[in-house]
């Protein structure tokens, strides 16, 4: 699935989260003095402007993550931190538990969702209109995992895979 980026409402959206004043910011400074006679007032520097976080902030780092763990065959600590708190109860059912759904999977799709994610750490991800749902594109001529794509969503703060 593709998601069609909508570079107007992203920059909209990005646009009035830079203006937005913080609840707890300091008050504004005290007017700077007028000029005496006969002097040229000088002009105030302006605010730096309020700079909001990237939409994929912390994405870099669970792909990271998720990497460093399937190479050092982390299979369990892996899928505990990487399957979305949705899709664990579905997970856990048919496998029955965490070791088993490790051992499944480690005989099974582990290789190619390091290999997937290894592709995925020099591409940008397509960015839903709220940021919390990235798609890494696979190339559709490609064999294998290279040609799927590579869904993330991010839940409460954290990166979780989708597919």
């Amino acid at each position: 699935m593709r998601i069609a980026p909508l570079v107007p409402l992203a920059l909209c959206l990005s646009f009035a989260l830079a203006c937005q004043k913080p609840a707890d910011s300091a008050p504004p400074p005290a007017a700077a003095p007028a000029a005496a006679p006969g002097q040229v007032k000088q002009p105030a520097e302006p605010a730096p402007a309020a700079v909001a976080a990237p939409p994929a902030a912390g994405l870099d780092q669970a792909l990271a993550q998720a990497i460093e763990q399937l190479e050092g065959k982390k299979y369990r600590e892996m899928l505990e931190r990487f399957v979305a708190p949705q899709d664990r109860e579905k997970a856990l059912g048919a496998a029955g538990s965490w070791d088993k759904l490790a051992e499944s999977f480690a005989q099974g799709k582990a290789p190619q969702l390091l290999e997937r994610l290894q592709q995925a750490k020099g591409q940008r991800p397509e960015l839903s209109p709220d940021g919390n749902r990235a798609v890494f594109a696979g190339k559709p001529d490609a064999p294998g995992v290279a040609g799927k794509d590579l869904a993330w969503e991010r839940v409460d703060g954290a990166w979780y895979l989708r597919n």
